[in-house]
């Protein structure tokens, strides 16, 4: 199984740890043989995630054909509409996907597959997740999960927890970022909440 990371994210990453050995980095290449064997996920010229290979389905790049794209996995977008959800039912503001938020968050959710903690695997905290990706905010929290099989039940379990939820519906959040990673039989998901 190949898997491909370039960019900010495999900086980070390699600095973690988490890709010593196991995984390639590498940038896109658009004169390799088959582009569509590399699977990137690119925001201009970076990659922005690790994706294993066959688990998002790819899609169209930026529209003019020039390269290969990924989509971010469904449940991404799954699970911030669900936490949204119970935001509003609570009478508060919807929180903001931020795609910076994301990276972070992809970067944790790898993370937690070898070490679950809200420790990195550094033994840093997790907020420095948010700095190492050029994000300053005031104030974060993180919730952490695995195991979970879908995004409902993901939610459903941080919002069954006294911690997790206050986290889901404090008022002072404006932005989040999902992350959501499978390694073998095992999904790990991250949520990071900032203002």
């Amino acid at each position: 199984m190949k898997k491909y990371v370039a960019g900010a994210l495999a900086a980070a990453l390699l600095a973690a740890g988490v890709l010593a050995g196991r995984i390639f980095v590498m940038k896109y290449n658009p004169g390799a043989p088959d582009p569509s064997d590399m699977l990137i996920m690119r925001d201009d010229s970076e990659t922005l995630a690790v994706i294993e290979d066959g688990s998002v389905p790819l899609a169209g790049g930026p529209g003019d054909g020039s390269m290969p794209a990924i989509q971010e996995s469904p449940y991404i977008q799954q699970v911030v509409d669900l936490v949204n959800v119970e935001r509003t039912k609570a009478g508060l503001n919807p929180l903001n996907k931020s795609s910076e938020i994301c990276t972070a968050a992809q970067i944790r959710a790898v993370e937690i597959s070898t070490s679950f903690d809200h420790t990195r695997p550094d033994g840093r905290r997790y907020r420095t997740v948010l700095a190492d990706c050029g994000i300053s905010t005031r104030s974060s929290g993180e919730n952490i999960a695995g195991g979970y099989r879908s995004p409902q039940e993901v939610v459903q379990a941080w919002m069954g927890s006294e911690g997790h939820r206050a986290n889901i519906m404090n008022p002072d959040y404006t932005d989040i970022g999902i992350g959501y990673y499978k390694a073998g039989n095992m999904q790990y998901w991250s949520q990071l909440f900032a203002y």
